[in-house]
């Protein structure tokens, strides 16, 4: 990144006390041309948005191309792929081929499941993999993760694949390869490689305009199995109403019976994230403004600790772990509403859930900024360390809880689940 601007090249230097003022007016005399030392990415959509889409075959008018088209709805429609089955076809390997234009080193696919009443559609991917390669044969492809078991579809839309170590490939397959009579049937796949964006500048946090613990002992009091979580944050010292951007992100665990307003951002006609329903799990988060849907997608797992995050500037974007998973442009340029408080809940909601680390931001962050944020631990986990996603269990003893407590790292989570081989339990 090159600035050309002297001026505001010397007030970036100055605020960070670079240079002593008899160094910095002569390295400014000589050029205006400085180059900056780092290069960085912004944010990207997942690698797989809008990509080409090929299959093994196609049922009706539901075509390959709709698994990228960022429609994640889980009901059958356009928007959803539906090869033949095993016998149609003749073929009892079906699949399912994206290109991803380029070679990535692929570290995680997040697969949106059909899922439909009065059907067994979402047991249909059982058994199914993600292989990643180059070309040629996918049976020579390179397999990330384990296959697909009836844990992972049986209680929520969505579910995770990740590779054991990034792999790299230009396409991500997903397929049956020891067969089966079952078609594939798929409303969004999103992949998502290695490469984490580098902070431009030289800070290594972000800084909150208003930052909240939510005390967990608090948190455990209001939800559980109980109570519905309502509490009224007051924005006493921030004028909300002079941004013209912002970021509202937070860890969010809801419980299997959770639904309703999230957070409600303003006095009126206020900017709402809502958790919606769904079949299995209500795993929608639907952004709404003045009672009017703007985007949804599905990002929330039952029982497992969420980085939600909500970006503004002009465009709407929802991201999850520090992922984008959708967006929308919007008019609501600059914002058309007032806020003197943050809604959590809602006195009428059922939201049965516990929320940490709220944090507000004047501005839209990006990737890099989302993943530091992450990062900001309120004061519970800082005295605990940071808390880390429960993993799916292994085959064979599905249903049991193997590991659940905190650690400072994913490193150390990691660590400690080979050092006790999975079969101790922390408490927080």
């Amino acid at each position: 990144m090159i600035f050309l601007d002297a001026k505001k090249t010397e007030r970036i230097f100055r605020s960070r006390k670079i240079y002593e003022r008899g160094t910095l007016d002569r390295m400014l005399k000589s050029t205006i041309a400085i180059i900056f030392f780092c290069f960085c990415r912004t944010e990207t959509l997942y690698l797989s948005f809008k990509k080409p889409v090929s299959s093994s075959s196609t049922h009706g008018q539901f075509y390959a191309k709709a698994v990228t088209d960022g429609d994640d709805r889980s009901i059958m429609a356009a928007n959803c792929f539906h090869s033949l089955n095993g016998y149609q076809h003749g073929s009892f390997q079906q699949w399912l081929k994206i290109d991803l234009e380029n070679e990535y080193r692929v570290t995680r696919v997040t697969i949106v499941n059909r899922v439909q009443a009065g059907c067994d559609c979402h047991l249909r991917l059982i058994s199914a993999a993600i292989a990643i390669g180059s070309g040629g044969d996918i049976r020579n492809f390179n397999k990330c993760g384990e296959s697909v078991t009836l844990a992972q579809v049986k209680f929520n839309t969505f579910f995770d694949v990740r590779c054991q170590q990034p792999m790299s490939g230009r396409y991500v397959t997903v397929w049956f390869p020891s067969g089966s009579a079952e078609p594939l049937n798929i409303c969004e796949v999103r992949v998502y490689n290695e490469f984490e964006p580098d902070i431009c500048g030289f800070d290594t946090k972000v800084y909150p305009v208003g930052f909240w613990d939510l005390s967990l002992d608090t948190l455990l009091q209001q939800t559980g199995a109980t109570k519905p979580l309502n509490q009224i944050i007051t924005l006493e010292k921030i004028n909300f109403s002079a941004f013209h951007a912002f970021t509202v992100a937070f860890y969010i665990y809801p419980f299997h019976n959770s639904i309703g307003d999230i957070i409600s951002i303003g006095d009126t006609d206020s900017l709402r994230l809502t958790q919606t329903f769904g079949r299995l799990y209500n795993s929608e988060v639907t952004v709404l403004y003045d009672d009017n849907q703007l985007t949804r997608a599905h990002v929330l797992m039952p029982d497992t600790w969420t980085f939600l995050t909500l970006t503004f500037n002009g465009t709407i974007t929802l991201w999850r772990n520090g992922e984008i998973v959708i967006f929308c442009h919007t008019n609501l340029t600059p914002l058309d509403f007032n806020a003197h408080q943050l809604q959590i809940g809602s006195p009428s909601g059922q939201l049965f859930a516990e929320v940490a680390a709220l944090q507000l931001y004047d501005r839209a962050l990006n990737e890099a900024e989302i993943k530091l944020a992450m990062a900001q631990q309120p004061s519970f986990f800082t005295n605990k360390g940071a808390l880390f996603e429960m993993l799916d269990p292994l085959e064979g003893i599905a249903g049991q809880i193997l590991q659940k407590g905190v650690t400072r790292t994913r490193a150390d989570c990691s660590q400690t689940c080979l050092r006790s081989l999975c079969l101790s339990l922390i408490h927080i």
